[in-house]
């Protein structure tokens, strides 16, 4: 059968080298569509951006304003992506090639969904412009996974990555998918050999990641993955002295579409939490927080506990130099963390 050499060939051809992407997370059920069309920086007013919205980006250690402007890219209309889980823990996805600003169905699927979890996607393809349906994240996998990425990884390792074990998985031709097909691998064979399930989560993120950058060279890596109880995102890039594409958080008891920010946790005894490459408030956008390089930040869906993690010494290095503090995590120390913690600590 000809798919599997024909398909690796293609992926040495397609790569993703940018994209923008929105993930709320919240203990009530929420209708998304004022982070995805309405706010002044909405999703889908990222499609062609003409001012970014990127607070901070140039106080980082790493920072270089040729670099941010290539890996942080304006126009993303090679696809778009909405994908949800409903009240009974079902994913539900709806994906075209089509430009988000110009398909209508962007706007009538954000107006109709209420969830706790929201993935949001728009898509650069930038090298063979292969804009179509089954290329747009988010993807899925086994049912249970929703997973999104902005940033290229490098095309020469995709084939040394992709294994026969992925054909049931990935179905299109990005280098996205082959990744999130790796970390639902790294997922499904530590199944029985931890005692906590954030634990496998995040050691399945810390393999994929050190696999991508064994086999793939310098690339980013800008993930973003849950399987309903967990969520996971990183800003990380394998070059050490290179910042990734942005990614920005801002958290608070809930999201208030009319000021475009959270609300005080004292103000309700609920959690939100929005996670996306570009703050969706003009106005408000030095109310959310910029990852720092290779960074992962962690959260527990149940209960909105949260916590920061490093991956490399270049984050750790990058945190001193903006007075933050940020744990370092590797598969090492992991299961001493969770075995002290009982699960990941809320900042």
């Amino acid at each position: 059968m000809m798919f599997f050499p024909l398909l690796l060939l293609v992926l040495l051809t397609t790569v993703v080298s940018g994209c923008r992407w929105i993930v709320f997370i919240g203990s009530q059920p929420f209708n998304p569509s004022g982070i995805l069309v309405h706010a002044t920086h909405a999703l889908i007013k990222q499609v062609d951006i003409q001012q970014p919205v990127l607070p901070f980006l140039d106080q980082g250690l790493f920072h270089d304003d040729e670099k941010a402007c290539v890996r942080n890219h304006r126009s993303n209309k090679d696809g778009w992506g909405i994908a949800w889980y409903d009240s009974q823990g079902h994913i539900h996805r709806n994906r075209s090639g089509l430009s988000a600003d110009t398909d209508p169905d962007f706007h009538m699927v954000a107006e109709d969904i209420v969830s706790k979890i929201v993935f949001g996607h728009i898509r650069a393809a930038t090298v063979s412009k292969s804009s179509s349906t089954v290329n747009s994240h988010p993807f899925m996998y086994k049912n249970t996974l929703m997973w999104m990425h902005n940033g290229g990884i490098d095309r020469a390792g995709i084939e040394s990555v992709f294994s026969e074990r992925m054909r049931g998985l990935v179905y299109g031709t990005t280098d996205s998918e082959v990744a999130g097909g790796l970390f639902s691998q790294f997922l499904h064979d530590r199944e029985c050999n931890v005692e906590y399930e954030a634990h496998r989560f995040l050691s399945a993120m810390l393999l994929t990641i050190e696999e991508l950058k064994i086999k793939c060279g310098h690339s980013s890596m800008n993930f973003a993955v849950s399987d309903g109880s967990h969520i996971i995102a990183t800003r990380f890039r394998s070059s050490i002295d290179e910042d990734p594409p942005s990614l920005y958080m801002t958290r608070g008891c809930d999201w208030d579409d009319s000021t475009e920010s959270m609300n005080d946790f004292s103000e309700c005894d609920s959690f939100s939490f929005l996670i996306a490459s570009e703050p969706v408030s003009r106005n408000n956008s030095d109310q959310w927080q910029l990852l720092l390089k290779d960074q992962l930040l962690y959260i527990d869906t149940a209960t909105g506990k949260h916590h920061l993690f490093c991956l490399s010494q270049a984050c750790v290095t990058d945190a001193h130099f903006r007075n933050e503090i940020s744990e370092y995590l590797s598969l090492e120390n992991i299961g001493s963390f969770f075995r002290s913690a009982h699960g990941a600590k809320e900042q």
